[in-house]
C-alpha cells in the first residue's frame, strides 16, 4: 500500500502528539507537588526560626513543643511529598519506556518497508526499465497511471527514509528523558531518606521536651483552664452578636421566610455569601508568614495525660510586629476587648463571619467595610513566652467551621 506524503507525516504527528499529552499531563502534575514542596519546606523554616528562639530560653516550655509539632506535621506531609514524586516518577519512567518500545516496534518496520522497497527497486532497476514499464502500457490512460505511479513510488522511497530519521530523533530524546527521570529518582530517594531521618530527631527531641514539661503539670493545667475561660468569654461575645443579627434580619423580612438560626440575606449579602463559599480552600492567610501550632476542634494536650482541649478555630504562630488582614472582604460587626484574648475583630460576610483575636491593637471600627488582604489589627505578643499568635474563628450562622479546610494550601 502506497501512502501519500500527507498521510505519513499525519501518522507521525499523531504518535507525538499522543506522547506529548501524556508528557503535559504528567508535567502539571510535577509542577503541583513541587508548589506544595516549596510551600511545606516554608512552614518548616518558619518553625525552626520559632524553635531557636524558644530553645534560647532556659526552661523547656510548650512553645517548643508547639513549634516541634509544627515541624513534625510538616515534615510527614513533605515525606508523603516526596512518595507522591517518586510515584509519578516511576510511572513516567514506565510510560517512557513503553513509548520507547512503540517507537523501536515503529523504526523496525519503517526499516523492513524500506528495505523492501530498496530491493524492490533494484529488481527493477534502470531508465530503460522504467520506459518499458510505461510503454508497454494499454494504452494513454494506462501509461499516465503508470507515471504517476513510478513518481509516487520514487516519493514514497523518500518520506520513509524521513520517516525512519525522525523516529531515531524521537527515540534519542525519549533515552535521555528516560535517563533523566532515574537521576530525578535517585535524588528524590536520598531525599525522602534525608526528611526520615530528620524527623525520627525531631520526634525525639519532642519527647525529650515533653518529659521536661511533665514537672509543670500544675502550671500547664492552670494555662487550660485560662485559656477554656477566655474561649468562653469570647464565644459568647461572638454567638449573642451573631443571634442580634439573625433577630435583627428576621424582623426586616417577610413572616416565615427566615430560622430562628439562620440569616436573611439582602440579595447583595447572599451575593456576598455564595462567593464567601465558592471560594473555600483558596482564601489568603490572615497574616504574612506563619504555621498552625492549635488546629481546629478536640485534641490531647500535649503534655498533660487525660486531658482535651477544645479549639474553636487555629492558632497561628507569627512574627513580633505582625498584622493580622481580612481573608475575605465584608463588614467590620464589632471590635471586642477582653483581658483573657485581648481584642478581637468580627467581621461579617453575609451568613459567614470571621474573627481575628488575640490582638494588641484594631485598625478597624464596628461599621467599617473591610477589603480582602485590608489590615484590622496589630498581633499581640507575649514577651515573656516571646510567642506572638494570632487565633482565627470562621463560623457559618451560628456554627463554627474548621478554617484550615478553607484556608489555601491546607
Amino acid at each position: 500500500m502506497i501512502f501519500s506524503k500527507k498521510n505519513i507525516s499525519v501518522l507521525f504527528v499523531l504518535l507525538m502528539l499522543v506522547v506529548g499529552s501524556m508528557q503535559v499531563f504528567a508535567q502539571n502534575s510535577k509542577d503541583e507537588l513541587e508548589r506544595k514542596k516549596k510551600k511545606l519546606l516554608e512552614e518548616i523554616e518558619q518553625a525552626q526560626e520559632q524553635l531557636s528562639k524558644t530553645r534560647a530560653h532556659k526552661n523547656a516550655n510548650l512553645n517548643q513543643v508547639y513549634a516541634l509539632k509544627s515541624k513534625i506535621a510538616a515534615r510527614q506531609k513533605l515525606i508523603a511529598n516526596y512518595n507522591s514524586q517518586l510515584h509519578n516518577i516511576e510511572s513516567n519512567i514506565g510510560s517512557t519506556q513503553r513509548q520507547i518500545r512503540t517507537l523501536d516496534v515503529r523504526l523496525d518496520s519503517l526499516k523492513a518497508e524500506y528495505a523492501r522497497l530498496i530491493v524492490k527497486a533494484y529488481r527493477t532497476n534502470g531508465e530503460l526499465d522504467k520506459v518499458l514499464f510505461i510503454f508497454s502500457a494499454k494504452d494513454f490512460n494506462d501509461a499516465y497511471h503508470r507515471m504517476l505511479y513510478l513518481h509516487q513510488y520514487s516519493d514514497y522511497r523518500k518520506q520513509q527514509a524521513e520517516l525512519i530519521k525522525q523516529t531515531k530523533i524521537a527515540r534519542v530524546g525519549k533515552l535521555k528523558d528516560l535517563k533523566n527521570q532515574k537521576d530525578e529518582k535517585v535524588d528524590l530517594l536520598n531525599g525522602e531518606q534525608t526528611q526520615k531521618q530528620t524527623l525520627e530527631k525531631e520526634k525525639n527531641e519532642k519527647d525529650r521536651v515533653v518529659q521536661q514539661l511533665k514537672g509543670q503539670e500544675a502550671q500547664l493545667m492552670n494555662e487550660v483552664k485560662e485559656k477554656k475561660k477566655a474561649a468562653a468569654k469570647l464565644n459568647k461575645l461572638i454567638e449573642d452578636i451573631i443571634r442580634k443579627e439573625i433577630e435583627a434580619a428576621k424582623k426586616k423580612s417577610e413572616p416565615g421566610t427566615s430560622s430562628s438560626h439562620v440569616l436573611a440575606l439582602t440579595p447583595e449579602a447572599k451575593a456576598l455569601s455564595d462567593n464567601f463559599a465558592a471560594n473555600q480552600g483558596k482564601l489568603p492567610w490572615p497574616v504574612e508568614r506563619g504555621f498552625i501550632t492549635g488546629h481546629f476542634g478536640i485534641s490531647e494536650h500535649d503534655v498533660l495525660a487525660n486531658v482535651k482541649v477544645n479549639n474553636n478555630g487555629v492558632d497561628i504562630k507569627t512574627q513580633p510586629g505582625a498584622h493580622a488582614r481580612a481573608i475575605f472582604e465584608g463588614e467590620v460587626r464589632a471590635v471586642l476587648t477582653n483581658p483573657s484574648f485581648h481584642i478581637a475583630v468580627l467581621v461579617q460576610h453575609g451568613e459567614y463571619f470571621t474573627v481575628y483575636s488575640n490582638l494588641e491593637e484594631a485598625f478597624v471600627k464596628q461599621g467599617d467595610k473591610v477589603k480582602l488582604k485590608q489590615q484590622v489589627g496589630k498581633v499581640y505578643t507575649n514577651t515573656e513566652e516571646d510567642k506572638t499568635e494570632l487565633h482565627l474563628e470562621i463560623w457559618k450562622n451560628t456554627n463554627k467551621l474548621n478554617p484550615e479546610s478553607w484556608l489555601y494550601g491546607q
